[in-house]
């Protein structure tokens, strides 16, 4: 899927669920640091393809965040970075690679401690995504933006709430 070799994600569109699923998970990336992370890039325009997961490796785990339609998707481990991609047989029409730590926003956080997992619920209801709070108030959000994953360190907008994970 997604032009992954042998990848299944879960996918999610109930908060719920992916706190049931995931909560032990999640709980565990607190005092965790952010390593590096990657991004699905479009070689030929030399430029992020929104279209594919995002990578973040944390402690000695990848975890793989997307997005599908409306739902948003976790998985950990998943991905083997080190395979080919090919976008639905795009093949060199679309030509992508995984490329790490290509996004200076997100580089500041390389290396800082995690203190609080949320998720992201747009207008009180709907699953949106994942927040990553680091000292001292940084964060990371990682979004469904209408099939395509989203990232943000800035300021959330006002329709979004947080579910803090314990």
């Amino acid at each position: 899927m997604l032009g992954i070799p042998n990848y299944k994600p879960d996918f999610y569109n109930e908060a719920g669920l992916l706190i049931r699923d995931h909560k032990e998970v999640l709980s565990k990336l607190i005092d965790q640091r952010l390593n590096s992370y990657w991004l699905m890039w479009e070689t030929k325009a030399d430029k992020w393809w929104s279209e594919g997961p995002v990578i973040l490796e944390i402690g000695s785990y990848h975890y793989e965040l997307t997005a599908y339609k409306d739902l948003f998707g976790l998985t950990a481990d998943r991905i083997d970075i080190s395979q080919p991609l090919d976008w639905y047989g795009a093949g060199c029409e679309i030509p992508l690679k995984w490329k790490a730590n290509c996004q200076e926003d997100i580089n500041k956080l390389l290396g800082k401690k995690i203190e609080q997992i949320n998720i992201l619920l747009e207008y009180e209801i709907l699953l949106y995504g994942i927040e990553l709070v680091f000292e001292p108030n940084d964060n990371l959000q990682i979004f469904n933006f209408g099939d395509e994953i989203g990232i943000s360190t800035e300021k959330l907008s006002s329709r979004i709430t947080k579910v803090k994970i314990k």
